[in-house]
């Protein structure tokens, strides 16, 4: 990865100061998303391909990035916005009260805040316009936790 520098003003760049992730070709909804297989992101070909601070990617080599459709995650995440997503963190008891990307065989990959209620893990959107879904083991897989998100002004 090479770093341009413009302006009159320049900043000190360590190398290992930036990490790069990968752009996946993955459609995320906030709630109901495309039916379908479970994605890959180990070996899916990015289209493109992302720069962060290191310390927004703790495990970089886990990392992933891919957009969002939909309002249900509004205000924190709008239609549009990038999620980057560590794949190394996908135990649910460990991310109760975390954003995650999740996979659902009938409603495609969603991003939502994951809850648990009387050992019940559930994922609950920011906007309350939309429903809570309760997690069952056996039919949804955690992809892992977001990390953080970016985008751009309408």
């Amino acid at each position: 990865m090479q770093l341009v520098a413009s302006g009159s003003r320049r900043l000190a760049q360590q190398k290992d100061g930036l990490v790069a992730i990968p752009l996946l070709p993955l459609q995320a909804a906030g709630n109901i998303g495309a039916p379908g297989p479970e994605p890959d992101m180990v070996s899916m070909r990015p289209e493109g391909v992302l720069a962060g601070p290191r310390s927004w990617s703790p495990s970089p080599d886990h990392s992933a990035a891919f957009p969002v459709s939909g309002n249900s995650m509004a205000p924190l995440i709008h239609d549009g916005y990038i999620v980057i997503v560590d794949t190394s963190q996908s135990d649910p008891g460990n991310l109760v009260g975390h954003i995650v990307a999740a996979w659902h065989s009938e409603r495609g990959v969603i991003v939502s805040r994951l809850q648990c209620f009387g050992g019940t893990h559930v994922l609950i959107p920011e906007n309350r316009a939309y429903e809570a879904v309760p997690l069952s083991a056996v039919t949804w897989r955690i992809l892992g936790k977001v990390l953080w998100w970016i985008g751009r002004a309408a």
